[in-house]
């Protein structure tokens, strides 16, 4: 599991996971708390894109 959480109750915040060859794996957006489940991923690097408006932030994820 990944666990987010905003700086702010009221901000909504999107996310996309993608596999090392640049598919899209997962998509959603959430507001405040949430958690991703990644037990569907297969063991890999992934990109997180995560952001708010104008806002966006890249994470290097391992999957193992």
């Amino acid at each position: 599991l990944i666990y987010l959480k905003a700086e702010e109750a009221d901000q909504i915040l999107f996310y996309q996971i993608f596999d090392s060859m640049g598919r899209l794996a997962v998509e959603d957006q959430f507001q405040f708390e949430d958690s991703i489940d990644t037990s569907h991923l297969a063991a890999g690097l992934y990109i997180m894109k995560l952001g708010q408006n104008s806002r966006t932030s890249f994470l290097k994820l391992i999957k193992r």
